[in-house]
């Protein structure tokens, strides 16, 4: 009986170290790749698993030895499971609600494309637009976040998760520092770009520089239409 006993506490330890060691993938885990996602996936049904054998063993070990510390060891690792286990279940329903919506999306435009689309050779095709990139140059910010909201930000079509993505891509040095810190998910999209408007919506920020413009501004020699125009040129 004591051997039979050792083997489940040692059992249940194995399912403690479980558990800290799943905490440790959700935590550190680069979720705005797929095939972490997918390797989540994977881990938890493992640790469902583990969880009823960790049942079935805790049960036991209170037949063999009924005293109040092996209810309170029930009690402890049933708190640490499900406290690991309910956060990943809730990202993992929230990155396939994600996908079906994305899924949906792509059905739809291409839908519309197909019901929109005409003779090709009357057709004016325009070049593709590029995604802008900002990297925290006051003079440039108006110009990316129009550019941005345009393209991405009011995208209906577009699930949160991804618009932050190409968000983060299109940050480059001081700009991408602002929102390093936040977690690449869909419900941190709307954050961080809250972020990025609050540091470069600066009204008294872009007025110094629009006046620092005028005062190194060198003076019109001659003054024709070509060089007012240039002079013009220069605050747009």
């Amino acid at each position: 009986m004591a051997a039979e006993l050792r083997d489940l506490v040692s059992r249940r330890g194995a399912m403690k170290r479980q558990i800290t060691a799943f905490q440790k993938f959700f935590d550190n885990g680069n979720f705005s790749n797929p095939s972490t996602i997918m390797e989540l996936g994977m881990r938890t049904t493992r640790l469902e698993a583990a969880y009823g054998d960790f049942l079935n063993s805790q049960t036991r070990i209170e037949i063999l030895d009924p005293r109040e510390e092996q209810l309170e060891e029930r009690l402890a690792v049933e708190t640490a499971y499900y406290e690991t286990i309910s956060p990943a279940m809730v990202f993992l329903e929230s990155a396939k609600t994600n996908q079906r919506r994305a899924s949906e999306a792509s059905s739809r435009q291409s839908s519309a494309d197909n019901m929109g689309r005409y003779d090709t050779q009357s057709a004016i095709r325009l070049p593709p637009i590029s995604l802008p990139e900002f990297n925290g140059d006051y003079k440039q910010w108006l110009s990316y976040r129009d550019t941005f909201e345009s393209l991405v930000h009011s995208n209906n079509h577009l699930p949160d998760i991804q618009k932050l993505h190409y968000l983060k891509s299109s940050l480059k040095n001081e700009a991408a520092q602002v929102i390093e810190s936040l977690e690449t998910s869909s419900a941190n999209y709307l954050s961080a770009w809250e972020q990025l408007r609050e540091r470069y919506d600066n009204n008294r920020k872009m007025v110094g520089i629009h006046f620092h413009a005028v005062c190194s501004m060198s003076p019109i020699a001659i003054a024709s239409s070509v060089n007012l125009r240039r002079h013009r040129e220069r605050f747009k």
